[in-house]
């Protein structure tokens, strides 16, 4: 089924059939729970052994797509394959590559609330206690190899 249904199928399947109505309206119940249904699906098809085109893939979603809901649950599945036992070094490797910087985008979008900026900040907090990730790839996180000394330079040291 994954062959036939990948990752990019169903992220362009909730976009275009489970997403805020056209005149703005919320989701219906129905709508929603297929939508809560997909997610899931996503993460346990990830779980297994997800490719580097598939984490990117969810990253880039998360940039394009305007609804908070969908942000937040994306996130969640990124956040629930750092957590995987055994983590997924794949998982980390993509995230600094390539995510770390997406992830500071969302920050900076103002459409979304604290809710996105939670789950943003619970993925950076995940990455940086690793203990699989470089210490020089814990500093490009917090920004110190750009200078910037604000929030982002204690989640280090946060329990």
């Amino acid at each position: 089924m994954r062959k036939k249904y990948g990752v990019q199928y169903i992220l362009d399947t909730i976009r275009t059939h489970y997403s805020v109505e056209k005149d703005g309206s919320p989701l219906s119940d129905e709508k929603q729970t297929v939508q809560i249904s997909l997610f899931s699906l996503l993460r346990d098809f990830l779980l297994k052994c997800p490719t580097a085109e598939e984490l990117h893939s969810i990253l880039a979603y998360t940039l394009a797509i305007g609804e908070e809901q969908q942000v937040v649950s994306a996130l969640d599945v990124v956040y629930s394959l750092l957590r995987s036992s055994p983590p997924r070094e794949q998982v980390q490797a993509v995230l600094l590559e390539w995510g770390v910087e997406q992830l500071y985008c969302l920050l900076l979008k103002p459409s979304f609330g604290d809710e996105v900026r939670e789950r943003v900040f619970r993925v950076l907090y995940k990455i940086l206690k690793s203990e699989r990730v470089s210490e020089r790839a814990k500093q490009r996180v917090k920004l110190k190899d750009f200078g910037y000394l604000g929030l982002v330079c204690f989640l280090g040291d946060v329990p």
